[in-house]
């Protein structure tokens, strides 16, 4: 089975690389779904290598984007994280 981690964020520019940097290690691809971003959540999160997309549609219908992302790209299963660090990534 194929896994994706997915990300909503808006704005989580404080804690989104600590999150991400703890995730590496499963050696899963991240999706980061931006939402209406304002800060440097989507550059951090390319940097660190993560696979961004971007939304203006609000938290929901972003995670409906990440969601339907995943289902054209072959993936079976989709864990959804949040961006602020309270998922532990264990």
């Amino acid at each position: 089975m194929s896994t994706l981690i997915m990300i909503p964020t808006h704005n989580e520019e404080e804690s989104i690389g600590e999150v991400i940097a703890e995730l590496l290690s499963l050696e899963l691809p991240i999706l980061i779904v931006a939402s209406a971003c304002t800060d440097r959540s989507s550059t951090i999160a390319q940097d660190l290598g993560c696979i961004v997309i971007e939304s203006d549609i609000g938290y929901e219908n972003a995670c409906m984007m990440g969601y339907r992302w995943a289902l054209d790209n072959g993936f079976d299963q989709v864990v959804q994280m949040d961006a602020d660090g309270q998922h532990p990534p264990e």
